[in-house]
């Protein structure tokens, strides 16, 4: 989440913004970020829909709005080229992504779960994804599980 330097109150995550605070989110139309925030239950008039990444930061800058949610990679980008921008990044793992099978395939979905689980977090994992600029704490807060 990417906020104002200085910003007072706690961290607007979607559940605090869906629990009764009238803080601002802005979200990139179509991207993953705002059917996280409805699914969260963070009300529709405190949503506000940008086009684009440009748009979004300079409602941020303005003050039009509380936070932006991007990438935990798009928001560095954001506050590298904004001292006046700081990001926080969530404090527990949210999806992450996912692969769809037919309801049939429960042996095809062992499988790729078990190899996924082998391969995430691994050094070549971690080396492939540094390459995108991801830090292994943010491996790691991915990876981890409640369960």
């Amino acid at each position: 989440m990417t906020m104002r330097v200085g910003y007072v109150d706690e961290p607007p995550f979607y559940w605090t913004a869906a629990d009764g605070s009238a803080t601002r989110l802005g979200l990139i139309h179509g991207q993953v970020q705002l059917d996280a925030a409805r699914t969260a239950g963070v009300p529709s008039e405190q949503i506000v829909s940008f086009a684009g990444q440009q748009e979004a930061v300079a409602a941020l800058i303005a003050g039009s709005i509380d936070a932006f949610a991007a990438t935990a990679i798009g928001n560095r980008v954001v506050v590298a080229g904004a001292p006046e921008l700081e990001s926080v990044p969530f404090p527990e793992s949210g999806a992450v992504g996912a692969f769809s099978f037919a309801l049939v395939s429960s042996t095809l979905l062992t499988d790729v779960n078990e190899g996924l689980r082998r391969y995430l977090g691994s050094d070549d994992h971690r080396a492939r994804m540094a390459e995108f600029g991801l830090t292994g704490e943010e491996i790691d807060g991915a990876l981890r599980t409640d369960s």
